[in-house]
């Protein structure tokens, strides 16, 4: 669904602002509230930067 949306991997999830990534949600239908409360994009920021240690600090081991 996000390829749909124009997001083909990590990094293009990782440069969405808010108001972007809001839109962005806004078209996943059930799966929307889930990109909020999930943090997918702090999530894809982290591991676009190649930041595991971060991301397994606030989201648990990979």
């Amino acid at each position: 669904m996000l390829v749909e949306q124009g997001i083909a991997d990590i990094a293009a999830l990782a440069r969405l602002d808010p108001a972007q990534a809001d839109a962005v949600a806004g078209r996943l239908g059930m799966f929307a509230p889930r990109m909020a409360r999930d943090r997918w994009v702090e999530q894809a920021r982290l591991l676009a930067a190649g930041d595991v240690a971060g991301f397994e600090a606030r989201f648990g081991k990979l």
